[in-house]
């Protein structure tokens, strides 16, 4: 993951992170969501064998991509809560 480098002509530290945390807040409503309307049976009953089961993989499928862009959100935002010395381990690390 490319981190930023937080300098005096770039974006404050306390913005790059509060943005983060918006992110990350919305991504979490969206899962949240999508949790509690997942495909219900009743609506794929009639088509052929398979599609409830396809369905549901697919929208399993989405809630596992937003959260792995959850999870990148939130390893930015550990970044960014950081101190100068453990960012610059990071940037190493990556």
């Amino acid at each position: 993951m490319q981190f930023p480098l937080i300098h005096l002509n770039g974006t404050c530290g306390d913005d790059l992170l509060a943005n983060q945390c918006d992110i990350a807040r919305a991504l979490r409503d969206a899962l949240e969501v999508m949790a509690a309307n997942g495909p219900n049976a009743r609506d794929y009953y009639p088509l052929e064998a398979g599609a409830w089961e396809r369905a549901r993989e697919q929208h399993t499928a989405r809630l596992s991509a937003i959260k792995a862009v959850l999870a990148d959100v939130e390893r930015m935002a550990e970044y960014l809560a950081a101190g100068p010395h453990d960012q610059l381990e990071m940037r190493k690390a990556q």
